[in-house]
């Protein structure tokens, strides 16, 4: 197995929609990992009700579903659509100040009507 998650993730979402099952590219992080991740969401049906269809988050790299662990930063068709924003900074440390701030909201299901 060789590979980084995003190669994973391209995979997975390449396999989904030759089989006509929408997907898309999840960037984010899970907490531990010291890095960005990846993966997928496949848009699948509900498996209670009756024409409802869901966006199901699977995490190919693990060859697992994606847990309330992960938290998404953005979604795209693929990677161009969400690469992250590179830059630079010269100066003294002493005059850099940065501040990021990650508010976890209610887990919002995702809906996709046929």
């Amino acid at each position: 197995k060789r590979g980084v998650c995003q190669d994973y993730t391209h995979i997975l979402i390449t396999l989904c929609r030759l089989n006509d099952i929408p997907a898309r590219y999840i960037s984010g992080c899970v907490p531990g990992e010291g890095v960005m991740h990846a993966w997928t969401e496949a848009c699948l049906p509900h498996p209670t009700v009756p024409d409802l269809f869901c966006w199901w988050p699977v995490d190919a790299t693990y060859n697992k579903w994606v847990s309330e662990r992960y938290i998404s930063i953005a979604a795209g068709r693929d990677y161009r659509d969400i690469a992250p924003t590179y830059g630079s900074y010269f100066g003294g440390a002493n005059t850099l100040k940065h501040r990021s701030q990650i508010v976890l909201e209610q887990k919002i299901t995702h809906l996709l009507s046929k």
